[in-house]
């Protein structure tokens, strides 16, 4: 899956590190969207339909549960995401209990 990160969202990434990713909307900041996933590629974003321009696109390698909830984020009308690098050792099960962006979407796309 490739996540468009705009310049001010995160620092420059690299592959092999391991992120965190949030989104925010109107209507929700700063929620969890991917709490410890690794970096497969990095990209400079060239203004294409999945980038932002400046930015980069970031390539992770998820669950297909965890893919449907990063399609369904990236779907939210106003939506920013951001991450950042994590430290440390991979932490088992943290994307096992994500909070709920359901409330995002309605709240931001007005239904």
């Amino acid at each position: 899956m490739t996540i468009p990160l705009a310049a001010d969202a995160a620092p420059a990434l690299a592959i092999g590190q391991r992120v965190k990713i949030w989104l925010s909307t109107k209507a929700c900041s700063s929620l969890v969207v991917l709490a410890d996933v690794a970096v497969q590629g990095v990209h400079d974003a060239s203004g294409g339909r999945f980038s932002s321009a400046g930015g980069q696109d970031v390539v992770v390698s998820i669950a297909p549960d965890l893919a449907e909830r990063l399609i369904a984020a990236l779907a939210y009308d106003t939506s920013t995401m951001r991450a950042g690098v994590l430290t440390g050792a991979p932490q088992p099960g943290a994307n096992d209990n994500l909070p709920d962006l359901k409330g995002c979407a309605v709240a931001a796309s007005g239904s």
